[in-house]
């Protein structure tokens, strides 16, 4: 927003020098609309870089949680495997004394398909294991240790309404644009002052004479229809171009917040079904069948069948509340602050 560097000059006239310095004064409002472009142009790149660190706290904490639904779903599959290969001599067994075949056959069958499946998830944990240490800049095989995970809100702390003004307010996003908008409005009222003339003084002092002399000049856009108009046509249009993204990241905003709501909802709903309902429905359903068995009145696979549910509802549970953990992040992400997640 500050003035030109002025302009020396020296004159060498038959016999006398002369020196002298002009100045350039564009018109105030002009400095004053480069002044506001600067600025407004500087607070969208602090945004966007505010943005980017937003970006990379939500990518480090959605891999946090697939991380750690991946660990115990090793954990658990491993369990399941370790509980058939344990029964599987005794169904060899009983096939042996006269027993159905089709038994040991099915677990056989079951530990196969287990092993497929605990392949699968060592290769994902290991994958997200190396995205995860690509954003902390190690080694992709560094261990990262036992996973804690910290306790979640089953609700949001802030009201629908409140949470919609401060993803528009705080959104580093929708902040970055605001100030484009005001960046592009800024240029525009410079090319409107462009059609005012520039003021040019000059001052000299002549050596031999020993006097000054002052001059003033004044820059005329006299080709503004060729020149000027053209431009202020053209920041017109930028400006509308750059409020019409502005409202649709606006409504891109809102309609991400409300899907990342819906998800936490649903994970919410889904984590209490499974912890209040499923896992210890599921929990007793192995007591009973447990109890069945060792009198008689159950197979043993229906035994196992109970088994099994009962860890794939742990992990299901587990599972849940690795998806609200995500829910929560990516509500964080799109209102542009870390408010449960920290």
């Amino acid at each position: 927003g500050w003035i030109g560097d002025p302009m020396i000059t020296w004159q060498k006239m038959f016999m006398e020098d002369a020196w002298g310095i002009t100045q350039p004064v564009p018109f105030p409002l002009k400095l004053l609309a480069k002044r506001r472009a600067a600025q407004e142009a500087a607070e969208s790149r602090w945004e966007e870089a505010q943005a980017m660190r937003l970006t990379i706290r939500t990518q480090a904490k959605l891999l946090f949680f697939e991380y750690a639904y991946l660990q115990e779903a090793v954990r658990v599959v491993q369990e399941i495997r370790n509980l058939l290969q344990a029964v599987l001599p005794v169904a060899r067994r009983r096939f042996e004394t006269g027993g159905d075949v089709w038994e040991a056959l099915r677990i056989e069958t079951e530990i196969a398909r287990l092993e497929n499946r605990l392949a699968s998830l060592e290769a994902r944990r290991r994958s997200v294991l190396a995205r995860i240490n690509a954003l902390r800049n190690r080694p992709p095989d560094t261990p990262l240790g036992e996973v804690v995970l910290p306790d979640l809100p089953h609700d949001p702390v802030l009201s629908p309404d409140s949470l919609r003004t401060l993803a528009l307010n705080a959104q580093p996003l929708l902040r970055a644009q605001r100030n484009r908008v005001q960046h592009t409005a800024a240029l525009l009222s410079l090319s409107r002052w462009s059609l005012l003339p520039d003021l040019k003084p000059d001052l000299m002092y002549r050596q031999d004479a020993r006097e000054w002399k002052i001059s003033l000049g004044l820059r005329i856009p006299l080709w503004f229809p060729l020149r000027q108009v053209p431009q202020i046509r053209a920041k017109e249009a930028a400006l509308r171009a750059q409020e019409a993204l502005l409202t649709d990241w606006t409504n891109q905003t809102l309609r991400e917040l409300e899907q990342a709501l819906a998800d936490w909802t649903r994970a919410v709903q889904e984590h209490r079904n499974y912890e209040q309902v499923i896992l210890p429905r599921a929990q007793e359903a192995l007591k009973a069948a447990e109890a069945g068995y060792t009198t008689g009145k159950l197979g043993f696979l229906e035994f196992l069948n109970s088994e099994v549910a009962y860890l794939n509802a742990r992990l299901a549970l587990w599972k849940t509340y690795t998806d609200l953990g995500k829910a929560i992040a990516r509500t964080e992400s799109v209102i542009g602050q870390e408010l449960w997640l920290k």
